[in-house]
């Protein structure tokens, strides 16, 4: 996300209180929404005050300053896929900083020119992350030289404990290794009983209060039709002067705006 020309940095989220997490993750899905409507934060604007301001203040290039109060409608087994994914990420690369000085430059040397997408089992949770990453980096080294493509349905036969599948792309570009995570299933019926309970509550700010609501994606049409009836029936009576319902996976954000 390019705040002001600037990228804003990847984060890791293993050891943070919840309180920091929360807000990490509430920045970054701001930022993703910002993207899917192609408008740009004004540079230093971007805060996360406290209660009982909603959750972000920020000026929108074009638009003037805004305050947001988001809520994420995911049901709990997709928040905690999705947060094992940021847990991963950042345990596998610990994990690899951790190696002792004679592994790491061999890995390095074999990968310092990847980026290696996994797949962990997504049931087994962190703890599961970490009993699988000995293994798994023992299996990488186990590869032949410039591997690509996914590599453990060729060598060996199948994926090490914990881990599904990985990924490999060697590019000279790339100074790495670079880690993504991820985690199965599928994503489920929104939890839209939280967009209710937001709809409800009043907030303090000097600025136009617009409510951001985010998921993965909506993916059931009933989930769909039942949030146009919420909105219809409780907007009117809201401090929100817009509503957002932002698809994080889609890339897409669509507006309601108050009667």
């Amino acid at each position: 996300m390019r705040i002001g020309g600037k990228i804003t940095p990847m984060r890791d989220f293993a050891g943070m209180s919840h309180q920091d997490r929360r807000k990490l993750f509430e920045r970054a899905a701001f930022e993703r929404f910002c993207d899917a409507r192609e408008v740009q934060i004004q540079d230093g604007t971007l805060e996360q005050p406290p209660a009982p301001a909603p959750d972000i203040q920020a000026t929108i290039v074009g638009e003037g300053p805004g305050a947001y109060e988001l809520v994420c409608l995911d049901d709990d087994a997709s928040q905690e896929r999705m947060n094992l994914m940021a847990d991963a990420r950042a345990l596998t690369r610990q994990y690899h900083q951790a190696l002792d000085p004679d592994r790491l430059a061999a890995f390095n040397a074999a990968f310092g020119d990847a980026y290696m997408m996994i797949a962990f089992v997504p049931t087994s949770g962190k703890r599961g992350v970490r009993k699988a990453l000995p293994g798994l980096f023992e299996a990488l080294m186990q590869l032949p030289p410039g591997m690509n493509g996914q590599v453990f349905d060729k060598f060996p036969a199948r994926p090490p404990d914990g881990v599904e599948r990985v990924h490999i792309v060697h590019n000279g570009s790339i100074q790495g290794p670079e880690f993504t995570t991820s985690t199965g299933g599928f994503v489920g019926t929104l939890n839209l009983a939280k967009l209710e309970e937001k709809l409800g509550k009043t907030y303090m700010s000097g600025a136009p209060i617009e409510l951001l609501a985010y998921a993965a994606e909506i993916s059931h049409q009933s989930d769909d039709d039942k949030i146009r009836e919420i909105l219809d029936r409780m907007m009117p009576g809201s401090v929100y002067r817009r509503v957002w319902i932002s698809e994080q996976l889609l890339g897409r954000a669509t507006c309601y705006v108050r009667p």
